[in-house]
């Protein structure tokens, strides 16, 4: 067997940039697969590129709100608003809430309504997928981490933004008071 065997061929991705990397499949996986297609200088690369990292946005975010919507709260009623036992505390729902309920809720689905290409299966299944999975890895991991940062980050911050406060008062009277103010 000969040595050349073992090399890749002209047309092996490996070669490094002498042929475009394919839209449809996966080069490099991850983050750094995504900043190496963007630098493409083909537009269908950089879309899929941009496809990609709009799903591990869409997975963050779903990561993210999961730990606002999973907060403890209280059983709203729609009853009444005096407690029905010493144990209940439920609360009657205002007309505002309903309201805006009515409006953002009616507004969504009159403008889905005009769009209705994008109720295929595929569109469909995409969000309530990558919803599943972020409440999921919210739940399997996330919810167990704490993580406590330091307030010195916290109060060197405060001081870098009121330092910044008196550098930009201190040039706006400086140029107020100049001769050379337009």
């Amino acid at each position: 067997m000969t040595s050349s065997a073992n090399q890749p061929g002209k047309d092996a991705l490996v070669l490094g940039g002498r042929k475009a990397p394919p839209t449809s499949e996966a080069v490099l996986g991850g983050l750094p697969g995504i900043a190496q297609r963007l630098q493409s200088s083909t537009v269908p690369v950089k879309v899929a590129a941009l496809a990609e990292a709009m799903n591990i946005a869409a997975l963050g975010t779903a990561i993210s709100f999961a730990k606002f919507i999973f907060l403890p709260h209280q059983k709203l009623s729609f009853k009444s608003a005096r407690l029905v036992s010493e144990e209940s505390t439920t609360k009657k729902l205002s007309t505002g809430f309903w309201l805006a309920m009515i409006i953002l809720l009616g507004g969504l689905i009159a403008a889905n309504g005009a769009y209705y290409e994008a109720y295929t299966l595929k569109n469909i299944v995409k969000p309530l997928v990558t919803i599943f999975l972020g409440w999921l890895s919210y739940f399997l991991i996330f919810k167990k981490l704490a993580i406590k940062l330091p307030r010195a980050i916290e109060k060197f911050d405060h001081l870098i933004g009121v330092m910044s406060l008196m550098l930009i008062s201190l040039f706006w009277i400086a140029w107020t008071r100049s001769p050379f103010s337009i």
